[in-house]
């Protein structure tokens, strides 16, 4: 299931994907998630993605939100969310209320494909660990890491299976398309959070069940808090 909530006629703002994500949860929550379903270690894999634009003080000025998911049970939750209950007031100052936006149902089966390019909707962030295998980083560059094992790994443990899939860069894409971002996740006592995420087109290859599941279950770490959403490219 793939929805796109779209806030152009009520356009909102918002410092930190944290704040995103807390309307979202309080509207799939209103709609009969349980919350251990939506946020926590045992959550199903779901993502959402923004369109929008910088403000004066670096906000970002949201026209929609596209959420989705491989899951069937938060699936059906999903098709039942209302615009009216995605909503936050949270005290890093960011208040949000999708009331007045229009909910579109997007057509995924295209992505039942052995291959699939996509672009994404919100950048991907990949976890990095250095030498203390306790404190978990951030890829500040895609040559750090091996991109399509770390992709892989992280997607098979939010399916619980192995799959068959992988994730491929065009060499040109690499060097001429990649795209970094420093996206603010939350505020904290020490100050705002940041996490390095990537946007450049990429292809999956596999069996059509598993490039399906990637794609709407999203990729890399923090994909609940809206990281790794892919689209079809224009």
């Amino acid at each position: 299931m793939r929805i796109k909530l779209d806030t152009r006629r009520s356009l909102q703002r918002a410092m930190y994907a944290d704040s995103i994500n807390a309307a979202l949860v309080a509207g799939l929550v209103a709609a009969g998630a349980r919350s251990e379903d939506v946020v926590g270690i045992s959550a199903r894999p779901w993502t959402f993605g923004i369109e929008g634009r910088s403000d004066r003080r670096n906000a970002t000025v949201i026209h929609s939100v596209t959420v989705s998911t491989p899951d069937p049970e938060l699936g059906e939750v999903l098709a039942r969310i209302k615009p009216d209950e995605v909503r936050c007031a949270s005290d890093n100052g960011d208040t949000l209320y999708f009331g007045a936006a229009r909910r579109e149902m997007i057509d995924t089966a295209n992505a039942k494909n052995p291959e699939l390019m996509v672009a994404f909707a919100s950048p991907f962030a990949l976890p990095f660990r250095k030498q203390d295998r306790d404190i978990k980083l951030y890829a500040d560059a895609l040559d750090d890491v091996d991109l399509d094992a770390a992709l892989r790994a992280g997607l098979e443990r939010r399916a619980g299976r192995n799959l068959d899939v992988s994730f491929h860069i065009d060499p040109l894409s690499r060097k001429t398309d990649v795209t970094k971002r420093v996206v603010p996740l939350r505020k904290s006592p020490r100050g705002t959070i940041y996490l390095p995420a990537f946007s450049v087109p990429m292809t999956f290859r596999g069996k059509p069940e598993d490039v399906a599941f990637a794609f709407l279950a999203g990729l890399g770490s923090k994909t609940r808090a809206g990281f790794g959403c892919p689209i079809f490219m224009k």
